[in-house]
């Protein structure tokens, strides 16, 4: 038997002109129930002409609803989406909704806004996807971005029951090529952190000492605080979000890195020296951290003082961000397990880590001792046939 879409209950502790009123409660599109929402009215049968008539209008919305009219307030960080995400154990940060909304905002709704939402269709979808790659304003990368908002935002019109199955999820994204980012050598490395010399202010040098050492994020050293620097670790629980201050990392990306004692004394130093309130690096007041234009100028200034001038570091795209490949490579290139490796980097998917590794020739010492290993038992072979000829 079919499940009534509504329920009526009197609620005898809600009066209204004195007399007890009738609450509704809607069932959503997958089964579940809303919220209890007052209909206003003392008797049943105008309860239930009320109900009725909410069904009704809800029927036409859906059927008419425009994506412009759908995505008015949607990427707001107490929408029902964003609120959706959280309620699932997912966080969103403000970044990423600002990010979204510009995309609905400049893009998807110029080309969509005026469509209802049951007019989109795959084929419409691809069309403009090609269109847009034909065109070629857009770099591909912001293109697959751009349908990934819109998948999205029809994916949460599914659930609402705007629609019943999501369009953007059938059309494929365009290809994209990924450049490499360029990673500093070991030899680089130890040129670089050998003292705090090529750097102008020794804060500089124990902030990416830190980086290199444990694969912190840009916006997770910014958001550094005292109290998560200890003795032999240090505990990464924040993220510094330009306009919104401390957030949870990347992928709630919680961890404990584990530090050498240089590092421990590193960090240490700039503590006792700088006596910050909590943020470890902090910029020109002490409850806002170093800017990134501060600490990658920092960076590249050092670099060209240990011989990587500006030419070459363009060149070979190393960026601030390069210290988490150059960690990520440099502890699988020594054998360390993906798993603990995830576990440090905070990546989320063996993928991700094998984006993050870029192995040099000289990392490959294994594969030449197998291929001698290889034409050694070959030579053992044949000298074991010729003692046989002899006999």
């Amino acid at each position: 038997m079919a499940r009534k879409p509504f329920y009526l209950v009197l609620r005898r502790d809600r009066l209204i002109k004195g007399k007890p009123t009738y609450y509704c409660r809607f069932r959503d599109a997958e089964g579940g129930l809303l919220p209890w929402a007052s209909t206003g009215e003392t008797a049943k049968t105008r309860a239930e002409l009320w109900a009725q008539a909410q069904l009704r209008e809800g029927i036409e919305r859906r059927e008419t609803v425009t994506l412009k009219e759908y995505v008015k307030g949607f990427w707001k960080p107490d929408g029902a989406f964003a609120s959706g995400r959280a309620a699932h154990g997912f966080s969103l940060s403000r970044g990423y909704l600002e990010i979204a909304e510009g995309y609905t905002r400049n893009h998807l709704e110029p080309a969509w806004g005026a469509h209802r939402l049951r007019d989109l269709t795959p084929g419409r979808i691809d069309a403009w996807i090609v269109r847009l790659r034909r065109e070629g304003e857009l770099a591909p990368a912001t293109i697959n971005k751009l349908l990934q908002t819109l998948r999205t935002i029809l994916g949460q019109a599914v659930s609402e029951g705007y629609l019943s199955e999501n369009p953007a999820a059938f059309v494929k994204p365009v290809r994209a090529e990924r450049t490499p980012r360029g990673i500093l050598t070991p030899e680089e490395v130890a040129r670089l952190l050998a003292s705090p010399r090529p750097w102008a202010d020794y804060r500089h040098y124990a902030l990416n000492l830190f980086a290199l050492t444990t694969g912190a994020r840009m916006g997770e050293v910014r958001g550094l605080l005292v109290e998560n620097v200890k003795a032999d670790h240090v505990q990464i629980r924040h993220s510094w979000e330009e306009g919104h201050g401390l957030k949870p990392p990347k992928y709630n990306s919680v961890r404990d890195v584990p530090v050498s004692d240089r590092v421990a004394r590193a960090l240490g130093r700039v503590i006792r020296e700088t006596r910050p309130r909590a943020l470890v690096f902090f910029g020109d007041v002490p409850d806002r951290p170093m800017s990134k234009s501060c600490i990658e100028k920092n960076l590249y200034r050092a670099l060209e003082a240990v011989g990587i001038p500006e030419l070459e570091r363009r060149r070979r795209g190393i960026t601030f961000h390069s210290h988490r490949h150059f960690l990520n490579t440099l502890l699988r290139s020594r054998g360390v397990p993906g798993s603990k490796v995830r576990r440090i980097t905070g990546h989320r998917t063996p993928s991700m880590s094998d984006w993050y590794t870029s192995f040099s020739r000289h990392d490959y010492q294994e594969v030449v001792t197998a291929q001698e290993g290889l034409f050694k038992r070959r030579r053992l072979a044949g000298q074991a046939r010729g003692r046989g000829r002899a006999r």
